[in-house]
């Protein structure tokens, strides 16, 4: 077969991907996208393509293409629209237990504060210290309320993790009649207004698609009491940009922990703001650069899901992940 890796994260895991197929193929390294029509008379002949994002113009050029595998969950980055007759996309996971550690401990840092407490007592104070007697400003998290939008696996292991701290976990799904599992109650996204004033803390990680863009509006910030935090783990669009700063600038919710964001560096030496407000100006954000799910684990994961599903279209055997079209097997 002809495989062609797009993408820095494809590009380096070649080797491994490579040593784990049962046959040799023939693979090209498409690091750079942008490079795509200098490639186009090899693309055109590609069997399978492994990457993401996906611009048009590469989805364009592959017309022989039969399996597209995203090296991630997302799907968000494929022109579905443009996808040849008979080609299959397939995605891969394992990034759930880095995210939902990142999570609960974005919901401590926000909660008890340490970089606060840090910073005072390496100037010699003793800020909120009960050796003063002072009345505590601290609370543990046990019985408060996390609202979690979407249920799939990272909702469901973000649930998994805060039942340990005695959480109540609430889940907002499409499908609120499943197994709860984890959760204490699971409610349809039209009852989401109801939940916001509850909820101390409201962890996003649904994927982004036409119904969840913008879902996190002025109107559900408004909604949220001014003591609560929100968490977003899932697309940097799901939650309005400018409703967000003027939410924790105003103070009118308590802080937020962002891990996905709105603008992406396309230049390593070059720095970028990820938003077009100055998110990194307020002292109650908590700011990472799209890493919540990014582990060894995470990647070493998905290197094996890409090399079997490299294998199993060699060897004309079902695809494992298949999200377009559903049920779709090699060669259909």
């Amino acid at each position: 077969m002809k495989i062609v890796l797009i993408g820095p994260i494809a590009v380096n895991a070649r080797e491994k991907i490579e040593a784990l197929l049962e046959r040799e193929h023939e693979i090209l390294c498409l690091e750079d996208e942008k490079d795509a029509a200098r490639y186009g008379e090899l693309l055109a002949q590609a069997d399978a393509i492994v990457g993401w994002p996906l611009s048009a113009e590469v989805v364009a050029l592959a017309r022989k293409v039969r399996l597209i595998q995203v090296m991630g969950a997302g799907v968000d980055g494929v022109p579905f629209d443009l996808i040849p007759s008979g080609a299959v996309v397939a995605n891969t996971y394992h990034h759930e237990p880095a995210i939902a550690e990142h999570v609960l401990m974005a919901i401590l840092v926000l909660w008890r504060r340490p970089h606060l407490y840090d910073e005072s007592l390496r100037r010699g104070e003793w800020l909120h210290s009960c050796i003063w007697g002072e009345v505590p400003q601290l609370d543990v998290l046990a019985g408060r309320m996390l609202l979690v939008i979407g249920v799939g696996r990272i909702g469901r292991a973000v649930a998994r993790l805060a039942k340990a701290f005695q959480m109540r976990v609430v889940g907002v799904t499409d499908h609120a009649s499943e197994d709860a599992g984890a959760f204490d109650q699971l409610v349809p996204y039209n009852s989401l207004h109801q939940e916001l004033p509850a909820a101390d803390f409201v962890v996003v990680c649904c994927a982004l698609r036409p119904s969840t863009r913008g879902l996190i509006n002025s109107d559900v910030l408004a909604r949220m009491k001014p003591s609560a935090f929100l968490i977003n783990v899932a697309r940097g669009p799901v939650v309005d940009e400018r409703a967000l700063f003027e939410a924790l600038s105003q103070r009118r919710i308590a802080g937020a922990a962002i891990d996905v964001w709105y603008q992406y560096p396309t230049d390593p030496a070059q720095p970028c703001w990820p938003s077009r407000y100055p998110f990194h100006e307020l002292p109650n954000v908590l700011m990472t650069p799209h890493i919540s799910g990014w582990s060894r684990c995470t990647l070493e994961g998905r290197i094996r899901d890409v090399a079997e599903n490299l294998n199993r279209l060699a060897a004309g055997r079902p695809l494992l992940n298949v999200v377009y079209p559903p049920g779709a097997k090699p060669g259909n």
